[in-house]
């Protein structure tokens, strides 16, 4: 089951309509209907969730005990996001501050938009740059980006630095020696 079903599934279910629960989703219609089929077969024991004619679409009585539990599931994911997005990790965040603030540097702080970590580094890829636990950072393989770890011992957490695979301009480069990127792990990220 993904998360993606449950959501057209509510959507569905909401506006009694594949069509219209499509247009809402900013989803073809057809593939609305195949997540929906999909769903109802993965959790289908002789169930059937949708009761579909030609001009709308009925919740059965087992599709309305799984509409209130995909609502909630929904409810619970949406509010893990927003608490990630909100200063996200404490520890992640006071070793990153504590990183600058070693280093003499006050950061200005940008929340980023991003919901998931692919769309973090686009944003890297578009230009930005980004500070990441060093565990998540040294995974980081895609084309264009490099993962340069920070050489403070001191950390709580061990951070690394994301940013596109390129030389650095004049501010960025400051920035990595302020931070002290660790010279010696920068070959092995490259």
């Amino acid at each position: 089951m993904e998360i993606r079903q449950l959501r057209y599934f509510v959507a569905v279910a909401d506006d009694r309509h594949f069509r219209k629960a499509a247009a809402r989703l900013h989803i073809a219609q057809p593939a609305v209907s195949e997540q929906i089929r999909k769903l109802e077969v993965e959790v289908e024991v002789g169930v059937k969730l949708l009761d579909r004619t030609s001009r709308s679409v009925e919740v059965t009585p087992a599709g309305a005990a799984f509409l209130e539990n995909a609502r909630r599931i929904l409810r619970d994911i949406d509010e893990v996001g927003h608490a990630a997005r909100s200063e996200t990790d404490p520890a992640c965040h006071d070793a990153t501050l504590a990183a600058f603030h070693g280093a003499g540097l006050a950061p200005n702080v940008l929340e980023s938009t991003a919901t998931t970590i692919e769309q973090l580094l686009l944003e890297v890829l578009a230009g930005g740059t980004t500070i990441l636990p060093a565990s998540a950072a040294s995974r980081i393989r895609l084309p264009g980006l490099s993962a340069l770890p920070l050489s403070d011992a001191a950390a709580t957490v061990p951070m690394g630095v994301v940013t596109r695979d390129e030389p650095p301009g004049a501010v960025l480069a400051r920035l990595l020696d302020e931070l002290a990127v660790a010279p010696a792990r920068v070959a092995e990220a490259a």
